[in-house]
């Protein structure tokens, strides 16, 4: 997490609103945050921006149709469970200013059926290209700004949440030792 959708103003913030999303208190080295779509309205199922080509998976739940869930497994696991699909982000540092992504897409074996599957699988990585790209112009002002001698870290907003938990967790894996115990475990380095 390293940012919250609202910053998306162009792709997800007007589908799925920052207002609506909720990060939830887990208890463990990730964060988990919902993504609710606009009220009464799903991009499932309209023909436009978002709108994905595939069925939506029948045994969800309402409430799990009408949402987008972000997993973080911190430092560099990412799951997004979509009410069509799954994706998953496989992240492989390079070094301190670079990462390689890997982004796979899951489909329910009925839909990977589906003929148009290729296609239907380009539409949604178009998709996903529109928001990479907002991605970057975010992330280097994000940098850019940290590093000016100007910058001063402020306090974040409750849609936040996440990178409080990511902040959190890079804190405690800093002053780590073998033996130390964090949250009821004992931390230990297996050999």
């Amino acid at each position: 997490p390293y940012h919250h959708i609202g910053t998306h103003r162009q792709s997800l913030e007007p589908l799925m609103p920052a207002r609506r999303s909720v990060t939830l208190d887990p208890e463990g080295p990730y964060a988990v945050v919902h993504m609710r779509y606009r009220e009464g309205d799903r991009s499932a199922e309209h023909d436009r921006w978002g709108a994905s080509p595939l069925p939506v998976i029948d045994t969800l739940s309402e409430d799990e149709r009408n949402r987008a869930t972000l997993i973080h497994i911190f430092p560099t696991g990412l799951l997004t469970l979509l009410p069509d699909h799954v994706e998953f982000y496989r992240m492989f540092p390079e070094g301190p200013g670079r990462i390689h992504v890997e982004k796979l897409i899951c489909v329910p074996p009925e839909v990977a059926a589906r003929p148009a599957l290729e296609a239907e699988v380009a539409e949604i990585v178009r998709g996903f290209l529109t928001i990479r790209d907002e991605d970057i112009t975010i992330c280097k002002a994000v940098q850019e700004g940290l590093g000016s001698r100007f910058a001063d870290p402020g306090r974040l907003c409750h849609l936040q949440k996440a990178i409080w938990q990511l902040a959190a967790y890079v804190a405690g894996i800093r002053t780590l030792r073998p033996g130390h115990v964090v949250d009821g475990r004992i931390f230990r380095v297996d050999s």
